[in-house]
């Protein structure tokens, strides 16, 4: 099930990727369309994917943010 919750609740931690590239194009496309696929997160609130989508939303001011949540997820499987 999607939900919202706040950005400033989201802990993102050390990325594999490095390079977010440009994304203006992301954050424009957003404003336009709205987030078509929300994040993801553990049960912790880690990032586990949707970085880029998370700076471009940060990037437009929002305050809430749609995710869905990967509960009971084995922790071998929780590389960010």
């Amino acid at each position: 099930m999607v939900q919202a919750m706040r950005l400033d609740e989201i802990k993102i931690g050390t990325r594999h990727r490095k390079d977010l590239d440009d994304i203006t194009e992301l954050a424009k496309s957003i404003d336009e369309l709205g987030l078509l696929q929300p994040i993801v997160v553990t049960e912790k609130c880690d990032l586990l994917a949707g970085n880029r989508r998370y700076r471009a939303c940060g990037m437009l001011g929002w305050e809430q943010l749609d995710f869905l949540c990967l509960c009971g997820l084995p922790e071998r499987h929780r590389t960010v």
